[in-house]
């Protein structure tokens, strides 16, 4: 009798094991967003995008999506009273494209392997914004969520960033 009891028991710790395991594969297959951001500057996104290397490499079978969004971008402008002040500018035809080459370029100079990163084109929101997600290899890939179907945008080239990978 005790060691029927005991062959239960054993049953029964095992069956909740293997149950609390799935559960907690299940909970590891989904997509994460680590952080969104608006406006940055170079020693931001280089901060930004090692975080995210951090993460994938602590699930090796991960990739790092990067979902940018096209929109008006910050400005800092200084004012005669000495203190900068914000104003919001249109982009450019191609300034989120020329933002995720800056990107590329600083994984690239930092070394880490392209092929766990994939960019995506996110469309058009009120301000430009970018979302950093780590996604397991059997989870559903995040879908981009714009706000604006259209964009206006102003003449002449993307603004130029000192950024780069250096």
């Amino acid at each position: 009798m005790k060691e029927r009891i005991l062959i239960f028991l054993l049953l029964f710790s095992f069956t909740f094991s293997v149950s609390a395991q799935t559960e907690g594969a299940r909970k590891s297959a989904e997509a994460r967003l680590i952080e969104n951001f608006g406006t940055y500057n170079c020693e931001d996104i280089k901060s930004r995008l090692i975080i995210l290397h951090l993460a994938l490499s602590e699930e090796p079978k991960s990739k790092g999506i990067v979902i940018v969004y096209e929109g008006k971008y910050a400005k800092y402008v200084d004012a005669r009273n000495g203190k900068s002040t914000i104003k919001y500018i249109l982009p450019s035809v191609g300034e989120s494209i020329f933002r995720t080459r800056e990107m590329q370029d600083i994984l690239v100079f930092f070394k880490f392997p392209m092929e766990n990163f994939l960019f995506i084109d996110g469309g058009f929101r009120e301000n430009f914004e970018v979302e950093l997600w780590v996604v397991p290899n059997d989870a559903k890939m995040p879908k981009p969520t714009p706000t604006l179907e259209t964009m206006k945008y102003r003449k002449g080239a993307p603004m130029k960033t000192v950024c780069g990978g250096s």
